[in-house]
């Protein structure tokens, strides 16, 4: 194999796996969830819930069902 024929077959190589990565990306794209809809993926309640942690501080509660 010449030099010349070494180029070409890395240059084709190359575009290859650069197509196969960008293949390999478009399903992951594809997987983000659309942004959270209010009564469909969350409930805003009525009236605040109590908290017991102090002023200037955010409580987080988890709720699994």
């Amino acid at each position: 194999m010449n030099r010349r024929e070494f180029s070409k077959q890395t240059a084709a190589l190359g575009a290859l796996n650069g197509l196969g990565l960008v293949a390999g990306l478009a399903p992951w794209q594809a997987a983000h969830a659309a942004d959270p809809a209010e009564g469909t993926n969350y409930v805003t309640l009525a009236q605040r819930a109590p908290v017991s942690s102090p002023a200037g501080k955010i409580e987080v509660v988890e709720f699994f069902w």
